[in-house]
């Protein structure tokens, strides 16, 4: 099977109170130097039954039947690593109902993704603050009852194992291996070298059919390693010179700030050169989509001089510090944002840089207490900048921005 890679949507971060706008996007950065967000890869054969009607591997276009109708568009899903003090995450999928006492299946040859390291981060990993593009292996997952697994990428097994081999040059151990046919891990009958609690966890559930045709949806990683499954607005047309917008607070250090100031979390999009202000969501409470269809912001200039701000706004109605926060918007020159490329059903898709007439999804993720953006990939110690060896901080303030559109 060809490897399939997924690449993470666009990456738009602030270095906390340096006022400094950078950006990690799918490729690297062209001009800047700052390094490409994490990729989110599989390397192996696909973890669910096999399904019919779908786009080859290759990326080509069905044959249409005409007395079928249209070609099915399956779901896309984009998993955003929210957990702040989780560990960076490699993800298998199994098929069953647990919380149901019902059979857990994971597929015998299928590989935790990513298993490829990419943007100079040390291990193959889907790191805290990043989000990737969920690879579907090419199956209808609107047909399948879907569980989510997330393996500490750290763990030793799991870190040794990746697309160029396994321990000991053996090849690259499998999901069932490590987490067990079943799901359970060391404690089952079924195999599995990891311990189901400690080493990898059991986010969530995602049921059959809650995932439908032609839909864009966000998984959320959330604290305590769980998973939160929202529907994006695919069906709002957005105006050719208009962005479109909705807010997700995925924070739940934001969400403290929001707690003890007592007060309201409200994101916008102002355009300084055209004087505009868009509010996209006036009060924007935990792991939510608001609002539930998109807001257009109109007279954006991508150019650097339109910006996504959020706020806590207490109730004497001032902002608590360190609130606003603003992130530039720029479809090129003053904030670099590469094309990102992820895999929906075996076919590339485009997502491109930030355009007007489409509509996006802002994630804010991140600790405002986190002051340094840019660290060292090999200690995690803060760097001065984007350079060699340099990583993005995930785990401080920024906001991930992706397109809802399918297709």
């Amino acid at each position: 099977m060809a490897r399939r890679t997924l690449l993470p949507g666009l990456l738009v971060a602030a270095a906390l109170g340096s006022g400094v706008v950078l950006a990690a996007g799918a490729g690297g950065c062209g001009g800047t130097g700052s390094p490409a967000a994490p990729q989110f890869t599989s390397g192996g054969d696909a973890s669910l039954a096999a399904q019919e009607g779908g786009p080859g591997d290759d990326g080509s276009t069905p044959v249409v039947d005409a007395e079928a109708g249209p070609p099915v568009v399956r779901p896309r899903v984009y998993v955003v690593h929210a957990a702040q003090a989780a560990p960076p995450l490699r993800f298998c999928l199994g098929v069953g109902s647990p919380s149901d006492a019902g059979a857990v299946l994971v597929g015998a040859s299928a590989l935790p993704l990513p298993d490829v390291a990419s943007g100079g981060f040390p291990l193959p990993a889907l790191y805290p603050g990043f989000a990737g593009a969920l690879d579907d292996e090419g199956q209808d997952l609107s047909t399948l009852t879907v569980d989510v697994f997330a393996l500490d990428a750290t763990n030793p097994l799991v870190a040794s194992s990746t697309a160029a081999g396994g321990p000991d040059g053996a090849a690259e151990i499998p999901c069932a291996a490590l987490i067990g046919g079943d799901g359970l891990g060391a404690a089952s009958d079924a195999g599995g070298a990891l311990t189901l609690g400690r080493d990898y966890w059991l986010a969530g559930t995602i049921p059959a059919g809650q995932l439908a045709h032609g839909s864009t949806s966000l998984a959320l990683v959330t604290d305590g390693v769980g998973l939160s499954v929202l529907p994006l607005d695919v069906a709002s047309a957005v105006a050719p010179g208009a962005l479109g917008a909705q807010f997700v607070q995925a924070s739940s250090a934001w969400q403290s700030l929001r707690a003890d100031a007592g007060g309201v979390t409200t994101a916008a999009i102002a355009s300084f050169d055209a004087g505009h202000l868009t509010v996209v969501a006036a009060d924007a409470g935990m792991d939510s989509v608001v609002p539930p269809t998109l807001v257009q912001a109109d007279g954006v200039l991508l150019d650097g001089g339109a910006t996504f701000l959020a706020t806590v706004f207490g109730p004497d109605g001032g902002p608590a510090g360190p609130t606003p926060l603003t992130w530039p918007l720029a479809a090129g020159g003053v904030q670099e944002i590469d094309v990102t490329t992820f895999r929906s059903g075996g076919a590339l898709v485009e997502a491109g840089p930030l355009a007007l007439g489409d509509g996006y999804v802002f994630v804010l993720a991140g600790d405002p207490s986190v002051g340094a953006w840019w660290v060292n990939a090999a200690d995690g110690g803060p760097a001065g900048g984007a350079g060699p060896g340099v990583v993005p901080n995930g785990r401080a303030v920024h906001v991930v921005a992706l397109p809802v559109a399918n297709p």
